[in-house]
């Protein structure tokens, strides 16, 4: 298929923290209107995160809320690639995360992504949106 549109932010998200095990919103989301109902959505990301703890890690989903119903994780599960332990060093280490996934959500409604969050261990401190940093997202229609 060919691009229909592309949807896309490059900015400061502003930091969300947390010390749960239960997935949380992050500042990073955005809309799309697909056009087509058939149409894949390709979704990438590029996320500033950081933990505070020497064993144990933080965990990244996208979650999907087409206007007007609630947050779906539709990729199946947590995105592996999110997940990073820090061995040792300063007490918080920072690095960006790259998501790449596609969804079929079958509408043309308004659908907005977002990245959704997580300590894997109580007590750890997990952060999205760090330190003054340039998040990005990019969002395609895919025709079908």
């Amino acid at each position: 298929g060919h691009v229909i549109q592309t949807v896309k932010v490059q900015q400061i998200f502003s930091q969300v923290t947390t010390t749960g095990t239960s997935y949380v919103d992050s500042n990073m989301a955005l809309a799309i209107t697909p056009k087509f109902a058939s149409s894949t959505i390709l979704f990438l990301a590029r996320a500033w995160t950081s933990i505070n703890a020497s064993t144990s890690g933080l965990d990244m989903q996208v979650t999907r809320t087409i206007s007007g119903g609630s947050a779906t994780n539709f990729e199946g599960g947590h995105i592996a690639i999110a997940e990073y332990t820090q061995t040792n060093g300063p007490s918080y280490r920072e690095e960006t995360k790259q998501i790449m996934c596609f969804d079929e959500p079958n509408t043309t409604t308004a659908t907005t992504y977002t990245i959704t969050f997580k300590s894997n261990a109580s007590g750890t401190t997990a952060r999205v949106g760090v330190s003054n940093r340039t998040g990005t997202i990019i969002i395609q229609e895919i025709a079908q």
